[in-house]
């Protein structure tokens, strides 16, 4: 019983932490996309004037 909760919770910490590493992910592609349109608004700005 105890090696099945033993099993139960090493599973839950697997499952948490592939995760957060797809949510990692995931934060890291809207930073750079954050980054890259932050970019082009620069950049139109500088054309304007």
């Amino acid at each position: 019983e105890e090696a099945k909760q033993a099993i139960k919770d090493f599973e839950e910490k697997e499952y948490l932490s592939d995760f957060t590493k797809k949510y990692q992910d995931k934060l890291d592609v809207n930073d750079t996309v954050n980054t890259i349109s932050e970019k082009i608004d620069k950049l139109k700005e500088k054309v304007k004037q």
